[in-house]
């Protein structure tokens, strides 16, 4: 029953005025102040019984300060937000303690260190899904300019049988997988290798020196974001 409460949940959305909504003070991020943005619509999020649902559905469990940026111009900085990659929804928790989800046509989100909000801890942009018509999803864009590196998060609700409670339960599986994204080209990756990698990026004569003079493998995410990140910064100076 709770899952039929889950998905009346999804298809009611309640637009309603803000009240002041918890924001960081300003000054406390690089770029732009933390502004009072009166008309962020919004629905209660308190019918949704996560917690009867095993595993996770968003980026991260804690919550983040992070600058919303919207579709029609204008952003706002809030300082508990979190994502929530099965639906979508953009989490966050206002003045009064109530978590809300946020129904403005946001097209970016960027998360800050809890601790330092100088610090840039991800990125997420709206992208029309790769995978079915006419949707949109969020997806984590780990080295951004002309060439991109992008993870896609698939989360999918499965119900399960446990047999330390001897019947089913619901429970949260998920999946990623990378995408480059090459002067708007999208290509997926079939896992992060040097073999798949260079088969989208055609290297330079000055990126294969890069990549042997630094040591780069292309093995992990960290050695694919350092590459594109090169990759970028020489295309600026071309």
């Amino acid at each position: 029953m709770r899952i039929l409460i889950l998905l009346s949940f999804l298809s009611t959305v309640c637009r309603v005025q803000s009240q002041s909504v918890n924001y960081l003070p300003t000054g406390k991020a690089v770029g732009t102040p933390f502004n009072n943005y009166p008309a962020i619509s919004k629905k209660n999020a308190e019918e949704l019984e996560y917690s009867e649902i095993r595993g996770n559905c968003f980026w991260d469990k804690e919550w983040h300060p992070a600058l919303l940026l919207f579709k029609m111009g204008g952003d706002v900085k809030l300082k508990n937000v979190k994502l929530n990659l099965y639906t979508n929804n953009i989490h966050y928790i206002n003045n009064a303690g109530a978590e809300l989800v946020a129904v403005t046509n946001t097209t970016k989100i960027i998360f800050y260190d809890k601790k330092d909000t100088t610090k840039v801890t991800a990125i997420f942009q709206r992208f029309a899904s790769f995978t079915e018509k006419h949707k949109e999803s969020f997806i984590q864009v780990l080295a951004g300019g002309e060439i991109q590196l992008a993870k896609n998060y698939i989360v999918s609700l499965s119900k399960e049988f446990d047999p330390a409670y001897s019947r089913s339960k619901y429970r949260f599986r998920t999946k990623t997988r990378y995408l480059i994204i090459n002067h708007g080209d999208v290509s997926p990756l079939k896992s992060i290798n040097k073999a798949s990698i260079l088969s989208i990026i055609k290297p330079s004569m000055k990126q294969k020196e890069w990549l042997q003079s630094n040591n780069n493998k292309l093995k992990t995410e960290t050695d694919a974001i350092a590459f594109l990140t090169f990759c970028n910064s020489n295309l600026k100076t071309q």
